[in-house]
């Protein structure tokens, strides 16, 4: 039980942590440079604290292991800015690729309707499709060779993530 509500817990703190990001981000071109900056670097800040906590935690008790594991990688995946999308951090970490599915649809859905821009389109798709690779989900070939082409999105400092 205790677990569980620790669980719960970081699970809250970092949806919190996720809402402040995107929401700094949607009022990006209102703020100040220096603001938005500040702020961002601030949540970021709280976003590796949160993953020092868990790191501590996870040493000592093996049964949150997995959870505490699979937080720890959305959080510095967060941190790297591998994923730039507060939502997709969030359906990463709470195991949804149903959900990351829909999402696919919808971006792929909206850049044949020419609503966002190839660029933007692109971004987005690989960060779904490397989400959805992160929790076993199978891809499909063209989904992995997508991968494989737009590699460039992905940050360099992504090792650090990936090494867990």
């Amino acid at each position: 039980m205790e677990n569980q509500r620790l669980i719960n817990n970081v699970h809250e703190q970092l949806d919190r942590l996720s809402r402040q990001l995107r929401e700094i981000e949607n009022e990006k071109e209102e703020m100040d440079e220096e603001d938005y900056l500040e702020m961002k670097t601030d949540t970021i800040e709280q976003l590796k604290n949160l993953s020092l906590t868990l790191e501590r935690i996870q040493s000592g008790d093996m049964t949150v292991f997995d959870q505490v594991s699979t937080t720890r990688l959305a959080i510095r995946a967060a941190v790297s800015q591998a994923f730039k999308t507060p939502e997709i951090i969030m359906l990463f970490v709470k195991k949804e690729p149903p959900i990351l599915r829909q999402k696919l649809e919808h971006v792929e859905s909206e850049h044949r309707l020419k609503r966002i821009e190839e660029g933007i389109y692109k971004e987005r798709k690989y960060e779904i499709l490397l989400a959805l690779q992160k929790l076993g989900d199978a891809l499909r070939p063209e989904e992995d060779q997508f991968l494989k082409d737009h590699s460039s999105f992905l940050p360099s400092d992504f090792e650090l993530v990936d090494g867990l």
